[in-house]
């Protein structure tokens, strides 16, 4: 995948967040003056929901143009386009305004750091024209998706802990190792909870019901698995600040230490200075870090910088994951980590256990 061919300068950084709020209120401006129909339509809150998806637009190019691709930008465009459309909005809004942004951007930015703007939000305009249903492309690294994981999903929908637990167990109890049934069965049942989502199927509520029975039986599961004599290595695993989405690195954590590791996991949204304390402290021999979202590398590469600054032989190996690094292959490369692993299995796979 082809990086993005410059860098924003220093005061085109600075420019993309100062001058954020006045691009946002001007593109609002513009859109209702096309669409006066606008105003009784979607009635006082329109408005406001405009400006906030704005400005989430614009925060995901500041993201894109962080991580030095524009391809997170044409994941999102469909992405949101498929949600937009489960609401009964047209995916030509989308694209407008995506042109207005780039144009509002073109007389406040220097020519160069202009064009790395234009190049992201042209990258989802022309993904809004591709055709097919939107398939996330960390998709393609479900290999191994157990036949029984449609119900699975069913069931987790439904609050049917009964069945799920079930499901769960059976297979764990004919000798399936728990973490081959976090990234057969669990895995691809969230995956396809999580697009029913974005299709308008499933509420926000069943998607956090879903969420907590899975985590709930995880943990029953772990507290009875046989695990490996103690390997005398230890691991801590942490989701970068900002990221709220910590069951994938869970069955991570779990995987490890059933295999004898000594483990220490922080969950979501630990904030740097504490996450870098706890390294300092705990003096792991692996840091697993989860970066969900194209604005949360950065956050990612800061706390590599930090491990990577105190040098010497004793030095943590840091392996990342999340969905930010399975829909690019090669940022983990780029983040200067140490491995990656796009589910639990392969993480231990990369970590030699």
């Amino acid at each position: 995948m082809p990086k993005l061919p410059v860098s924003l300068s220093p005061v085109g950084r600075e420019q993309l967040v100062v001058m954020a709020a006045g691009v946002v209120d001007e593109v609002v401006e513009t859109l209702y003056q096309r669409h006066p129909e606008w105003e009784s339509q979607y009635g006082a809150w329109g408005r406001d929901y405009c400006r906030e998806d704005l400005t989430y637009h614009l925060e995901y190019v500041r993201a894109c143009i962080e991580t030095g691709y524009s391809d997170p930008f044409r994941e999102y465009a469909r992405w949101l386009a498929s949600v937009l459309e489960g609401k009964g909005i047209p995916a030509s809004h989308l694209v407008e305004s995506f042109e207005l942004l780039a144009r509002a951007w073109a007389s406040r930015l220097a020519p160069q750091d202009y064009a790395l703007v234009d190049a992201v939000l042209w990258t989802g305009m022309v993904a809004l024209e591709e055709p097919g249903e939107y398939q996330p492309s960390f998709y393609r690294h479900l290999t191994a998706s157990d036949p029984a994981a449609p119900t699975l999903c069913a069931a987790l929908i439904a609050g049917d802990r009964g069945t799920a637990r079930r499901m769960i167990f059976e297979p764990i109890e004919q000798g399936t190792e728990l973490v081959d049934v976090g990234v057969g069965l669990i895995q691809p049942a969230m995956y396809e909870i999580g697009r029913l989502w974005q299709v308008s199927k499933v509420s926000i509520a069943q998607e956090h019901l879903a969420t907590a029975i899975s985590e709930s039986l995880m943990a029953q599961a772990f507290a009875s698995a046989e695990f490996a004599p103690p390997v005398r290595r230890k691991a801590l695993f942490s989701c970068v600040e900002g990221n709220h989405h910590d069951l994938g690195l869970r069955m991570v954590s779990d995987a490890f230490e059933i295999k004898g590791w000594e483990v220490q996991f922080l969950g979501a949204d630990t904030p740097t200075r504490s996450l870098l304390e706890q390294i300092d402290r705990f003096r792991p021999d692996l840091v697993g870090l989860s970066i969900s979202m194209p604005s949360q590398v950065s956050t990612g590469r800061e706390v590599i910088q930090s491990i990577r600054s105190d040098g010497g032989a004793g030095r943590p190996s840091v392996l990342i994951g999340g969905l930010a690094l399975n829909q690019l292959d090669s940022l983990w490369r780029d983040l200067d980590a140490d491995l990656w692993g796009a589910n639990a299995r392969e993480a231990l796979r990369e970590a030699h256990t």
